[in-house]
């Protein structure tokens, strides 16, 4: 992407060099319109709207419509201008616009791969630790992951702290009496392994 945006700059720089004599009259037009522009909102200002009519005293009212002229008259020479080089600033147009949509996208890009990174090694560190419970929890049991987060992992119940101790009570599933007696015996193992949470307490998982 940022080997893309700068071939882009590249042909942006290549067509204001082609188009720099154009590009200097109409940069004059757009000065001369920006204070017409500055004029024409001081009459705007000091007229009313009724009943959806623009109303203003008959000399503010021909400045006003003076002001619209020499507007229209910047306008007309400006399109002029970009007919006369209608490819070239078809092309620029274009170029600047792709040039604003992927600008700082490398950036984007960084911030999505460092992302992607995080995320891979939270599934690995917790892939690792699923296997370290089912081999040293579990007996070495093979579960798909699917099976885990819907039997086990998704099971209710409630934490609580007592005693400076933390208590995770798990809610049995009676559909599955075999898995919740497996379990139970491998929360046993699990609490001898004396895990702690990141304020100390140390963790004890009961059904």
């Amino acid at each position: 992407m940022s080997e893309k945006h700068g071939e882009i700059c590249q042909r942006i720089t290549q067509l204001k060099a082609e188009l720099e004599k154009p590009l200097s009259e109409i940069e004059a037009i757009e000065e001369q319109l920006t204070a017409i522009y500055r004029q024409e909102r001081t009459f705007r200002e000091k007229s009313k709207i009724v009943e959806g009519q623009r109303v203003l005293s008959e000399v503010d009212s021909v400045e006003l419509q003076n002001y619209e002229t020499k507007i229209n008259k910047h306008l007309r020479q400006q399109r002029k201008i970009e007919k006369e080089h209608k490819d070239a600033f078809k092309r620029l147009k274009k170029y600047l616009k792709e040039e604003k949509r992927i600008r700082d996208k490398d950036k984007v890009y960084r911030i999505d791969t460092e992302l992607d990174q995080i995320m891979t090694c939270f599934k690995m560190s917790f892939i690792n630790l699923c296997s370290l419970f089912l081999t040293r929890c579990m007996d070495h049991e093979k579960f798909e992951m699917q099976t885990l987060f819907e039997s086990i992992f998704q099971l209710g119940g409630v934490a609580f702290i007592a005693d400076e101790e933390k208590r995770i009570e798990l809610e049995m599933n009676p559909k599955e009496p075999e898995l919740m007696d497996k379990l139970n015996k491998g929360l046993h193992i699990l609490n001898r392994m004396n895990i702690s949470d990141p304020d100390g307490h140390s963790i004890r998982f009961g059904m």
